[in-house]
């Protein structure tokens, strides 16, 4: 996780709390995937497979086109 620092701009504010968001939801995501997977339930796995691809599809968008090439923003 990134801590804002007060030299910071605000659009640089903005992708870190969006970054966060998505970290949040990566890790809900992957924690009910594996449970899903102990569970046998393949169809959620599915869901949580696709839900995956998609928040990886926007964090990648973003480190490609909006966020400052000074920052790591996620680890």
């Amino acid at each position: 996780m990134y801590y804002y620092k007060e030299n910071d701009s605000v659009a640089h504010e903005y992708s870190i709390k969006i970054h966060d968001y998505l970290t949040g939801k990566i890790a809900d995501a992957q924690k009910n995937k594996k449970k899903a997977k102990s569970l046998e339930d393949f169809g959620n796995v599915q869901f949580y497979n696709g839900q995956l691809e998609e928040l990886f599809s926007v964090r990648k968008y973003l480190t490609d086109q909006i966020d400052l090439d000074t920052h790591k923003y996620y680890n």
